[in-house]
């Protein structure tokens, strides 16, 4: 389970992440428009390793180990077979 901790700073990281994201992705659109192809080139790297990163942060949660329950089967031996119940 997640603490509180780690869910505030899971929120801080995603926020920082999307803000990079965000502003990375405007500064390539007027890199686009006006600048050279290496501020384009920059900015558009910023803003797809901030969309990785928000990705990621968005599905860490669910990699958390789950236990999952075992069902109980019952064998019952009569004769010479064997009847399982669920």
């Amino acid at each position: 389970m997640v603490n509180r901790s780690e869910t505030r700073l899971m929120r801080l990281l995603h926020t920082a992440a999307m803000a990079l994201a965000a502003v990375a992705g405007c500064c390539a659109l007027a890199a686009l428009i006006a600048g050279s192809p290496l501020q384009f080139g920059i900015a558009l790297a910023l803003c797809g390793a901030g969309w990785i990163a928000v990705d990621f942060i968005d599905r860490t949660p669910d990699r958390a180990p789950r236990r999952c329950p075992v069902p109980a089967v019952r064998v019952v031996y009569i004769g010479g077979r064997e009847q399982f119940s669920a």
